[in-house]
């Protein structure tokens, strides 16, 4: 899935209070895992391989949907 926004910060759970200093921009590819409270839980890979595992607020794959 790619992101729709210029930028859109992560978050460790999917809570608007709990926004990390870790943001994707867009283009950047994301595997969706799980849906909650307006939030997907994602999986990204750095280019340097490395797996990031955050919530991601769903206004930013323009894919919100009703729970």
């Amino acid at each position: 899935f790619k992101l729709t926004v210029d930028k859109s910060y992560l978050y460790d759970s999917p809570n608007l209070k709990n926004k990390t200093k870790i943001y994707l921009i867009r283009e950047d590819k994301v595997e969706l895992l799980n849906y909650k409270n307006d939030f997907y839980e994602i999986e990204y890979t750095t280019e340097k391989n490395k797996i990031i595992k955050k919530w991601l607020h769903c206004s930013a794959t323009d894919a919100c949907i009703s729970d």
